[in-house]
């Protein structure tokens, strides 16, 4: 099986005292899958999930090097490519979700006590978190045209992620999946560097951040069915992003007659991508092209990837760039509506708004 690479950019440490982090129901949450990982094996699957042995757990292993990667197969795909029962590997998932609390019924007041306890990831630009709030267990999808943003700000987010909480950050590092070529580490220390002296205070002098560049959709797909979740677990990770989520379905998948493989593959990911999120209660951020839909008024922009991106999402953003000054709308959440902003050596800056002076 082919295995993506994955390259840890990062700078010397100085190192500093720690402080008492805030947050700890959601801190125990993350840590929960953690331990479940360390605790939990193959063996353990064999001795307590019932008319699952030692022989099926065998086959099962070929595929999955964890219990908890099955969360990320199809049931019947993978029943089918090992020689099990649909009803043993559903057993054995439905074992995993009960150990990590991730299943059976959830009052909504219980539900809202529990999410209300997450950190939010703010931009520090007031009129831009007033109307984005990039929360754990939710998949965002940033859009627009080439220029329009969306790269520096998810740049600038894999920064701000390991910013301590009363910063607006996360206090862990993002996993990058570039499929584009976009990620440049020099633009991602300048930012670090530049947030840091204007006093945002980090987790850690040693900024850092995985990255991942896969060369083909295929790569990409069984990354993050099969070795992202068990990266995650290693790391101290707060953010996922991919960037983008379209370009490699849209090259290798052509024409009209390809389309639905190319939608199944990209529906896929997402919804790998909103069990990442789920399990391990991190945020996700994946870009998208703009594409044109020519029309007799016109030719409008519209989403690439449309209403298969659209379902999958929590969230969905569209960038602009007007000119120097950037415009993100909510299309798709609890605020839909829009801000501006502008980017700098610091990443994302409020809009200086000239003052008229009536004479």
């Amino acid at each position: 099986m082919m295995r993506v690479r994955v390259e840890r950019i990062e700078e010397e440490e100085v190192k500093e005292e720690s402080e008492e982090m805030d947050f700890s129901e959601y801190l125990k949450a993350r840590e929960r899958v953690k331990q479940f990982i360390k605790e939990v094996s193959w063996n353990t699957i064999a001795k307590e999930v019932s008319g699952v042995g030692r022989v099926t757990c065998e086959k099962l292993s070929k595929v999955a090097k964890h219990p908890l990667v099955l969360l990320f197969h199809s049931i019947p795909t993978l029943a089918d490519s090992c020689g099990v029962s649909d009803l043993q590997v559903y057993n054995i998932v439905r074992w995993v979700c009960e150990r990590l609390g991730i299943s059976g019924l959830v009052s909504s007041k219980e539900f809202y006590e529990r999410v209300k306890k997450y950190p939010i990831l703010k931009t520090g630009v007031k009129e831009v978190d007033e109307v984005l709030e990039i929360k754990p267990r939710s998949v965002y999808v940033f859009w627009g045209g080439y220029g329009s943003g969306k790269t520096q700000f998810c740049i600038f987010l894999s920064v701000k992620s390991m910013a301590k909480f009363r910063d607006g950050g996360l206090e862990g590092i993002t996993i990058y999946i570039d499929t584009e070529g976009g990620f440049k580490p020099e633009r991602f220390f300048e930012i670090y560097n530049e947030m840091k002296k204007r006093g945002v205070e980090f987790i850690t002098n040693k900024p850092q951040v995985l990255l991942v560049q896969p060369t083909n959709s295929y790569e990409l797909r069984n990354f993050i069915a099969n070795e992202l979740p068990l990266l995650i677990s290693k790391e101290n990770v707060a953010l996922v992003v991919v960037d983008s989520i379209i370009a490699l379905p849209r090259v290798e998948y052509t024409g009209r007659n390809q389309l639905p493989s190319r939608q199944r593959a990209i529906m896929n990911i997402m919804q790998n991508l909103r069990k990442i999120a789920e399990v391990f209660k991190i945020p996700v951020v994946a870009t998208s092209h703009a594409v044109a839909s020519p029309s007799s008024f016109g030719t409008p922009i519209k989403m690439a990837g449309g209403y298969t991106l659209g379902h999958s999402t929590n969230v969905i953003v569209k960038f602009e760039n007007r000119g120097g000054v950037f415009k993100l709308t909510v299309e798709k959440g609890d605020k839909p509506q829009s801000a501006e902003f502008t980017i700098s050596e610091s990443g994302i800056e409020p809009v200086k708004r000239k003052v008229r002076v009536k004479k």
